[in-house]
């Protein structure tokens, strides 16, 4: 790994990056200790979606500093642009979190990853495959595969990182993870929250808002009790509280702007999210090594669909073709909020909408029935020679033998075609009578 991305400094910009799988739902208990009562799984549904949580035997479920973990080991697969095994140090990853450079943190990390590998989610209708642009049914997957920890005191001086440390992401998340279904992540934001509800609760609303909603909604007990890993022993007025704290912290990290609690027609309540404005939330000074990322055609077509310019740049870089694609879709979807549609669309890589492959089959029947008409008409074109002839010909005879000619072609069109001829009787000089006379004149010129 470079010396840059090891020794970065506090004035660099942290955007990391969250999987969206792990963002709908906890993955870990919310306290920073599991106590001995604490449960061995986690359970959570909404709707038809189900995900199950069971730790290792050994070491327990993931808890909230493990979450942090996992933050930080994202940040790092971000600037590594991705790759299968991400490389580390563990001095380096103990200083991105804030820790003491201590034997103590130092364990602890190496607890993380243990727990990282052994923990085991299992979802049912709950995991988005982005590869295969589909819910899976059923799925059990890990969340690290492997670590491999290298102890720096093996190393020599003038080698510092001959052999690094690494971590795989499974199988599950790494396809995930390149194909895109990821988000931004303001990393110093998410570190500098005290509580581990207020990190929770920033994670699952960030995702909520990465398409620009400026307002979310969603039912007090649902948010506490499935996504967020509060106790199911809570009343509203217990998560009421356990959530005033967050609130605060999110407020004056103006993530949020308000929040608002309203009656359901259920009878419950619900929780209502503000957000506060990027441009107010995240103000900084103007310098030429933090000017605004060039935004590409394809971004700003994002963009002027209502796509926030962070989720357009994004998205434009990691998935061009299916942003062409699901622009090519969105005129024939029906949607009130263009831009939130935009980008579930291409994260989740929708199919074409019934409205467009309905379109396109009458585009392609006019077409065929078109080409029929101009092949029906080359076969019964006569060659220019013939025209020229009964043309000719035509002229030759006088008005009576032409008025003459006439009646008789009029009355074999009224013989093999009444409909025609009534026309005709109405209208004697439309172009479609005389091209339907044409071929009983030049039957009575070659019988001449």
């Amino acid at each position: 790994m470079s010396a840059t991305l090891m020794d970065r400094t506090a004035e660099t910009p942290r955007i990391g990056r969250d999987e969206l799988n792990l963002t709908e739902f906890p993955f870990a208990l919310l306290s920073s200790r599991a106590a001995k009562n604490s449960p061995t799984v986690l359970e959570f549904r909404d709707g038809d979606k189900e995900w199950s949580v069971s730790g290792d035997p050994r070491y327990g479920l993931p808890t909230a500093g493990d979450v942090e973990i996992y933050i930080i080991l994202m940040e790092l697969t971000r600037e590594q642009d991705f790759p299968h095994q991400v490389q580390f140090s563990r001095h380096n990853v103990i200083q991105r979190l804030g820790w003491d450079p201590g034997g103590q943190s130092y364990d602890r990390l190496l607890l993380s990853l243990d727990r990282l590998v052994g923990v085991t989610i299992r979802t049912k209708n709950a995991f988005w495959d982005a590869k295969q642009r589909s819910w899976v049914r059923r799925q059990a997957f890990h969340i690290l595969e492997a670590y491999d920890i290298t102890d720096s005191r093996q190393a020599r001086p003038d080698e510092p990182s001959l052999f690094p440390s690494w971590i795989r992401w499974s199988p599950e998340l790494l396809q995930n993870i390149q194909a895109g279904y990821i988000k931004s992540l303001d990393v110093d934001l998410f570190l500098s929250l005290k509580s581990s509800i207020s990190q929770a609760l920033y994670r699952y609303l960030d995702a909520k808002r990465y398409d620009g909603k400026p307002i979310y909604r969603i039912g007090l007990k649902k948010l506490a009790f499935e996504h967020l890993g509060l106790s199911r022993n809570y009343f509203p007025s217990d998560i009421k509280r356990k959530l005033a704290a967050a609130h605060t912290e999110l407020i004056e990290a103006q993530f949020l702007s308000a929040v608002e609690y309203a009656p359901m027609k259920n009878g419950e309540e619900m929780a209502v999210y503000r957000f506060a404005p990027k441009a107010v939330r995240e103000p900084r000074a103007a310098k030429p090594a933090d000017l605004p990322e060039p935004v590409s055609p394809l971004a700003q077509r994002l963009m002027d669909e209502g796509v926030s310019r962070a989720t357009a740049l994004e998205l434009a870089t990691a998935a061009p073709d299916e942003c062409e694609r699901q622009l090519e879709y969105l005129a024939h979807r029906d949607c009130r909020d263009r831009g939130a549609m935009l980008v579930k669309s291409i994260r989740e890589g929708w199919a074409a909408p019934p409205r467009l492959l309905e379109a396109q089959k009458r585009q392609e029947r006019t077409l065929a029935v078109r080409r029929k008409r101009v092949e029906a008409a080359a076969a019964v074109e006569p060659p220019a020679a013939e025209v020229d002839a009964f043309d000719a010909w035509w002229t030759a005879q006088s008005s009576e033998r032409q008025a003459e000619l006439r009646a008789q072609a009029m009355a074999r069109l009224r013989a093999e075609n009444r409909v025609l001829a009534e026309f005709a009787g109405k209208h004697p000089d439309s172009p479609m009578v005389l091209a339907s006379l044409r071929p009983y004149l030049k039957a009575l010129c070659e019988s001449c």
